[in-house]
């Protein structure tokens, strides 16, 4: 796949672009699972193609547009990218795998190892 470097940093801004207009209340969760979805198959896509060519860069931005997810086949293949980002020592990719890791865990319906990750709690 040429260019997916490219491909890659813009996937990965219109995904920290969208968390910010959910914020502003631009539009709602719904679009932004749908969005978030669309953004992911790229990325899968380009990961299945050229992932052998990725540097730290890439490995981070994938990762971080993989783990908006709550499939596990998606966290895991988050994680398989985030340990690689840590291993080619990108800067950023400790804090990413932590939250990789908790992402996942709360997914499967276990406790947080890092606490990551924001958790509504109901009071009883």
């Amino acid at each position: 796949m040429r260019n997916f470097k490219g491909k890659l940093q813009k996937l990965f801004e219109e995904d920290q672009r969208d968390r910010k207009k959910l914020k502003l209340g631009s539009f709602g969760y719904a679009e932004l699972e749908r969005r978030d979805s669309t953004r992911r198959n790229e990325v899968k896509k380009i990961v299945e193609k050229s992932s052998d060519a990725f540097d730290g860069k890439d490995c981070f931005n994938s990762a971080t547009v993989l783990l908006h997810s709550t499939d596990l086949t998606d966290l895991n293949l988050a994680r398989k990218i985030a340990t690689r980002c840590l291993t080619l020592g990108y800067r950023k990719s400790s804090l990413l795998l932590k939250i990789v890791e908790d992402k996942t865990a709360l997914a499967m319906g276990l406790e947080q190892k890092h606490g990551t990750q924001r958790v509504k709690r109901t009071r009883t």
